[in-house]
């Protein structure tokens, strides 16, 4: 009499997963679909903790036995005939295992992968900032007739095309005004805006000294015909070393009308972040990492850190920049730059760089043409 229920159990339990949503077939358990089928809560649960028994096999048996055992009290009964139910509950889990373990390889990949996208996205940024560093930002620290008028960031990325002319604004607004102005489609109206804006500029700058950045959005939509009027605004900027420069992005620089894009009169600078990396700037990619994975704490005391990176936003590997504004800290730094040379990320070291509050506090320091975001000056030491 207790046969019936026993082996009405077992066809449940070998219920066809994949006819669930068929007909009148309704299913009460919680579960998941995996390549090789769906799996319960149960399942899935026994299927990862065998992922850490040394014999998975033994470990999924017992396990079922109890389960079974829980369930009908009377195991020993009918031990024999469970060993079939058993043997399919042990394929069943040795699929699902599988699934498991493709899925975190999966999971791994992508991870490495996207790992690799920040390190080279990083090395990109760094290397543009660079650029922007040596052709504009150290031109306006000195206020030279030659600091250029236009600016063109291009790049399929457009969080990394904001961000560094973001990044380009922040780094100059201690020297410049900074305006943000979105561009009409109407030509004309932008026309006004553009020489109305350029005469306030030249005539702020004949009583302060000020220039002015200007970063328009969406100005490429208009450099994509070949316009008489902005041509030869752009080239008036230049020719007149106006005291305003523009900055602005564009997804494709190859989109903008050849007169544009291909008269370094009319835009002087122009990066493309799209540009594949050299190389030698690839390694560089692989080996340097961003900023929250490159820095290194060197103790010099009990329970005093001072920060360590890479210079130039992690993209120089021959600068080593300290986070520290004290002359007794960085001479530390100084004193034990042997033994921070045998770290591996550190060996090709040949300048210190820090933002020291008075660099004659330590003999060799010199202040260069570079500013923290926070506009403090960078002072640069060079090893022997």
């Amino acid at each position: 009499m207790r046969i019936q229920p026993i082996i009405k159990y077992s066809n449940n339990y070998n219920y066809n997963y994949k006819n669930q949503n068929s007909g009148n077939n309704l299913v009460s358990f919680k579960g998941k679909l995996y390549p090789s089928g769906y799996y319960d809560d149960a399942e899935i649960e026994c299927a990862k903790e065998s992922l850490k028994e040394e014999d998975w096999k033994i470990y999924a048996k017992l396990r079922q036995i109890q389960q079974l055992s829980d369930k009908h009290n009377e195991i020993w009964f009918f031990f024999n005939y469970n060993e079939q139910l058993i043997n399919k509950y042990l394929y069943k889990i040795s699929c699902l295992r599988s699934d498991l373990i493709n899925e975190e390889i999966e999971k791994k990949r992508k991870q490495q992968e996207e790992i690799f996208r920040k390190t080279v996205d990083q090395a990109i940024m760094g290397k543009t900032k660079k650029i922007l560093t040596d052709k504009y930002l150290s031109k306006l620290l000195t206020d030279t007739k030659s600091i250029p008028t236009a600016i063109l960031i291009s790049g399929n990325s457009k969080p990394n095309r904001e961000n560094v002319l973001n990044w380009i604004c922040k780094q100059s607004e201690s020297k410049c005004r900074i305006e943000e102005y979105d561009c009409p489609d109407d030509i004309e109206k932008l026309m006004y805006y553009l020489e109305t804006e350029k005469e306030y500029c030249e005539n702020r700058y004949k009583k302060s000294k000020i220039r002015t950045l200007v970063k328009l959005n969406d100005f490429d939509q208009h450099l994509k015909d070949d316009n008489t009027e902005l041509k030869d605004f752009l080239f008036s900027l230049s020719e007149d070393k106006s005291p305003m420069t523009i900055i602005f992005g564009t997804e494709d620089a190859k989109e903008l009308s050849s007169p544009f894009i291909g008269n370094a009169r009319r835009i002087p600078i122009k990066i493309d972040m799209t540009e594949k990396l050299a190389e030698n700037e690839m390694i560089s990619a692989i080996k340097i990492k961003p900023n929250e994975y490159d820095g290194y704490k060197f103790q010099i005391d009990n329970d005093k850190y001072i920060n360590l990176y890479l210079g130039d936003f992690g993209y120089s590997d021959d600068i080593l920049w300290v986070e520290s504004e004290n002359s007794k800290e960085i001479k530390i730094i100084i004193q034990n730059i042997k033994a921070i040379k045998n770290i591996d990320k550190f060996k090709n070291v040949k300048f210190i760089q820090c933002p020291i509050k008075d660099y004659r506090e330590i003999e060799g320091m010199t202040p260069i043409r570079k500013y923290t975001k926070e506009y403090k000056q960078i002072s640069q030491y060079k090893l022997g």
